[in-house]
C-alpha cells in the first residue's frame, strides 16, 4: 500500500532537496554494486543501532555469502566505499 503525503514545500527548499538527492545519486553511482551494497548495509545498521560499524555475525555472513566475498574483501570494500563517499562529500558536499 502506497500512501502519498502532500506537504507544502517552498520552491527553494525543493530545489535544495533535489540538488542533494542528485549529489547522493551521483555518489552512489560511482561505487561498484558490491561496494554500494556493503556501504549501504553498514550505513543502515549504523543508523538503526548504537553499535556503530560492527555488523552482527549472521548479517556479515549473509553479506559475504550473497556477494561471494571473503571477510578481508568485505573490509576492504567497506573502507574503499567510505573513503570514496568522504572524498566526494569534501569536494561536492559543501556546494
Amino acid at each position: 500500500m502506497f500512501i502519498r503525503l502532500h506537504m507544502e514545500i517552498s520552491k527553494e527548499k525543493k530545489a535544495v532537496v533535489l540538488d542533494r538527492f542528485e549529489h547522493i545519486k551521483k555518489l552512489l553511482d560511482r561505487l561498484s554494486p558490491k561496494h554500494r551494497i556493503i556501504y549501504l548495509t553498514y550505513k543502515q545498521y549504523e543508523q538503526e543501532s548504537k553499535e556503530g560499524f560492527k555488523l552482527p555475525r549472521k548479517l556479515l555472513k549473509n553479506l559475504r555469502t550473497e556477494l561471494d566475498l571473503t571477510q578481508t574483501t568485505v573490509r576492504i570494500y567497506k573502507n574503499e566505499g567510505f573513503n570514496e563517499v568522504e572524498t566526494y562529500l569534501k569536494i561536492y558536499g559543501s556546494k
